[in-house]
């Protein structure tokens, strides 16, 4: 992915406050996997745990510019040289955004669910089709999808990743933003509930 901020903002329908010029590279829901701060578009996303809007002070001070936030920082005058998109939902806003990029490609996207058991069946299907196709896949029990190389999705045959039961079953029902084309659900004795 790199696209403009203010193609971005424009997606996502957001309000941009800060007028840093910025092209994005890279996007970051978790601190801890920053590498190109000066490329990375961070997503401040709350979660039953935990809220992305603690560490913006950490990540600007390791050099990110750019934020998608519901909640603008309380001295947002000291981040200087900072584009903060700010929108209501942070987690929609990066549905919306993976929607607009999937549009690019014609991948048939796997999406593994379930109570437990997600990774093996992952690595199971990638053992599976990959002697006679390209197959592309979330690294370890992640999850999550990188594809980076523009040579490459040309000859991908399918993308294959696990899905949290939350994502998978929201009520919305719509699988639409991750543009899935083929569903497995693993359900493994009692700790399964929809």
């Amino acid at each position: 992915m790199s696209e403009t901020i203010e193609e971005i903002t424009s997606v996502m329908g957001a309000e941009r406050i800060g007028n840093a010029p910025a092209r994005i590279d890279w996007i970051l829901t978790d601190s801890r996997s920053l590498c190109f701060p000066e490329e990375t578009l961070f997503f401040a996303l709350k979660t039953k745990r935990n809220d992305g809007h603690k560490y913006i002070h950490e990540l600007y001070e390791r050099g990110v510019r750019n934020f998608v936030v519901s909640d603008l920082p309380e001295n947002g005058e000291a981040y200087v040289d900072t584009n903060f998109l700010k929108v209501a939902n942070p987690l929609r806003a990066l549905q919306r955004l993976v929607a607009k990029h999937r549009e690019q490609f014609q991948i048939p996207v796997v999406g593994i669910t379930g109570s437990n058991g997600k990774t093996i069946v992952k690595e199971w299907l990638y053992q599976l089709l990959s002697p006679e196709r390209i197959i592309t896949r979330s690294p370890r029990s992640l999850s999550l999808i990188h594809i980076s190389e523009p040579t490459r999705q040309e000859a991908i045959s399918y993308a294959v990743f696990c899905l949290k039961k939350k994502i998978a079953f929201e009520a919305s029902g719509s699988f639409g933003w991750l543009g899935l084309r083929y569903v497995v659900v693993r359900i493994f004795g009692r700790f399964y509930k929809v």
